[in-house]
């Protein structure tokens, strides 16, 4: 690929589907396409996203949220900024679900330190050990 090709050139290259939204046709865009051209812009994979929806490329991961809150919904999304202060069991959740719609910064506060008692309440895909400072 051509260094000087735009995001969106990219993203027309990989985003061959189309799928019927509401009455309209929309090209659809992979994450794993997102993160190539990412790669390959060398810039975020939020900003690839971004530009894709504001050329009608729908990134599959948003495909349901898109019949909802539409694309200018996403977009406003992906460019907000949320705080979550406190980040244990519910707040834990809240960041996630957050995430999984498609905010694009998520800045998560806590001082807490993780104690034994509040391990099943804790979503981590590394080994959690009580008495380390739970970190953003």
């Amino acid at each position: 690929m051509n260094a000087d090709r735009t995001d969106i050139q990219l993203a027309q290259l990989f985003s061959r589907q189309t799928v019927d939204l509401d009455g309209q046709k929309m090209r659809i865009i992979d994450l794993q396409s997102v993160r190539l051209i990412s790669d390959e812009r060398r810039t975020a994979a939020r900003e690839v996203e971004i530009s894709c929806l504001k050329n009608k490329i729908v990134p599959v991961r948003y495909l349901r949220n898109i019949v909802t809150i539409g694309i200018r919904g996403q977009l406003k999304l992906l460019r907000s900024r949320v705080a979550v202060c406190g980040v244990g069991g519910l707040g834990g959740t809240i960041a996630e679900l957050l995430a999984r719609q498609g905010v694009g910064k998520i800045i998560a506060i806590d001082k807490g330190i993780l104690e034994e008692s509040n391990l099943n309440r804790q979503r981590s895909e590394r080994r959690l050990i009580p008495g380390m400072f739970c970190s953003a």
